[in-house]
């Protein structure tokens, strides 16, 4: 388990807590968009990508 990752509200797309949830930026170079990776429930999800870089 990896701990929270201090934001809050809900996912819209999922339905948890965004503090479940992991924000990494996009691998390509220069993008700085977040991908939005989901941790609830032992399964990751991408709840939001990078729709340039996917």
């Amino acid at each position: 388990l990896s701990s929270g990752s201090g934001y809050t509200g809900t996912c819209t797309i999922c339905n948890h807590l965004n503090n479940e949830h992991r924000y990494e930026t996009c691998m390509a170079v220069g993008c700085r968009k977040k991908w939005k990776v989901c941790q609830a429930g032992g399964q990751w999800r991408l709840c939001k990508e990078c729709n340039d870089h996917p």
